[in-house]
């Protein structure tokens, strides 16, 4: 599953108010005992004490790392400072998730082989029946509207509002991501069209996903409008500037 070039991986994790579940998270990721596989926490001002675990977990796991940003600046943005800290630690693969347990560490060699493959690997909910367990019936049709909407707007037949993913950080190069403009959620599906605009392979593993079990969702109806605001947006950028979407104009 390794060789020894490719030997360094990052998992990044945003987090805002998560302290029931990050703990839980990296525990399970510790005990995957993966070699040379870090964990960087970016986390956005939590007040429920976050911060000080990951403190304390660091103390206990040596390759665990904080960036503190002080205060909510969007999910877009963390993952951003989350791999340009991983450029300038020189990771060769990144992998993003959340920290709310939706996303199963089990997965992550699915990820690392298909990532021999393939520059970006997604965990996709929309390749095995039953992959969404427990989720509200309003949150799956959510999931399926945004899915057919980006599909046919954007061309992306992918799962695009997910974060779980994997990214080869040593064949994408660092300016691909500093075309990116979304701070917020928008960052996923707006990643993943530049990328493949700039002709870099995109592929999915399947993966079950269950619902939050603790602490609460941090999208908002702004989130949505931003959402669909950033889609159309791209969709002039691609029409009218496509030129300021390639890396290499």
């Amino acid at each position: 599953m390794r060789d020894k070039k490719l030997s360094k991986i990052l998992v990044l994790i945003p987090t805002y108010n998560e302290f029931d579940n990050i703990g839980v998270l990296i525990g399970e990721i510790e005990r995957l005992k993966i070699p040379n596989l870090d964990i960087l926490v970016v986390d956005d001002g939590s007040s429920d004490g976050t911060d000080r675990l990951v403190i304390k977990l660091s103390k206990k796991y040596r390759n665990i790392f904080l960036f503190e940003r002080g205060k909510k600046m969007g999910i877009g943005s963390a993952h951003i400072d989350g791999i340009n800290w991983a450029y300038r630690k020189g990771y060769e693969r990144l992998i993003s998730m959340d920290a709310d347990l939706t996303h199963s560490p089990k997965y992550f060699k699915d990820l690392i082989i298909a990532s021999y493959k393939y520059d970006v690997v997604i965990a996709s909910r929309h390749l095995a029946r039953n992959s969404m367990i427990g989720w509200s019936f309003k949150r799956k049709i959510i999931t399926f509207l945004n899915h057919n909407l980006v599909k046919y707007i954007l061309g992306l037949n992918y799962d695009t509002s997910n974060s779980f993913r994997i990214y080869r950080l040593d064949k994408i190069p660092r300016k691909i991501f500093n075309l990116i403009s979304s701070s917020g959620y928008s960052f996923f599906f707006e990643s993943l069209k530049i990328l493949k605009l700039n002709c870099f392979t995109i592929g999915e593993v399947p993966v079950v996903m269950r619902e939050r079990q603790k602490g609460v969702s941090k999208l908002s109806f702004r989130d949505f409008f931003l959402h669909f605001w950033f889609m159309m947006r791209l969709i002039f950028m691609i029409l009218f500037r496509r030129s300021c979407l390639l890396a290499n104009q």
